[in-house]
């Protein structure tokens, strides 16, 4: 029976094609928001052949970071995908912590630059808590944002930094901290994508069932 059902059409996830293609709009728009608002920011007009890799650099990583996730939760959790308020609200809610880190980390004036570093942990692992709670969403945002803070830390350094911050300790936790949020936020949006109409139904009906008892 559960077979039969496995197999029907209302049971299968959008196609790998269509699921990239959704993940690299997500990223374009998130690489134009905070481009603009660095724009705007600084004054200054960005370099074309720049801004075009940044974009393209944001697709590739939403792609990739999104396709990822289902995949490492389906082995770590017996084929099944982490559903903890994979919902489109909640992947737009991400969407809009990720550029308020962003904003955080280059508009609201501290008294020093250990108080923001502390500041954009805080609500990198908050977006977290809020938005995921597994350890391998942990794991998986910790590793790409690492390895996000080193390529920026790279563009630095060979003059390529556009939306990224200076080449300081603060600027090198900047990085890590809109990486590790874009991860958490990319995943979000990859795991909603991934998951099986009838998982999230089941999700929602849970959900409903929770505020009609809570009232």
């Amino acid at each position: 029976m559960e077979g039969d059902l496995a197999s029907t059409g209302d049971d299968v996830p959008p196609n790998s094609l269509r699921r990239t293609a959704v993940l690299c709009v997500f990223g374009l728009v998130v690489a134009a928001i905070l481009t603009l608002l660095q724009t705007q920011r600084s004054g200054l007009e960005q370099d074309y052949t720049t801004v075009a890799l940044v974009f393209i650099a944001w697709m590739l990583a939403a792609a990739l970071i999104g396709s990822i996730y289902p995949l490492a939760d389906k082995w770590f959790y017996d084929g099944k995908i982490h559903d903890f308020k994979q919902d489109w609200s909640n992947a737009i809610r991400s969407v809009a912590i990720l550029v308020g880190i962003h904003q955080a980390s280059t508009k609201i004036p501290f008294s020093n630059v250990y108080e923001l570093v502390g500041t954009l942990i805080f609500l990198a692992l908050g977006l977290w808590w809020m938005s995921d709670r597994s350890k391998c969403g942990f794991i998986l945002a910790l590793l790409f944002s690492v390895f996000g803070a080193v390529i920026g830390a790279g563009a630095k350094y060979v003059g390529y930094a556009s939306v990224q911050n200076e080449a300081n300790l603060f600027g090198y936790v900047s990085d890590w901290c809109i990486g590790y949020s874009a991860s958490i936020t990319f995943g979000s949006i990859g795991r909603i994508l991934a998951m099986p109409p009838s998982q999230r139904s089941k999700r929602y009906l849970t959900d409903s069932s929770d505020k009609v008892h809570v009232e």
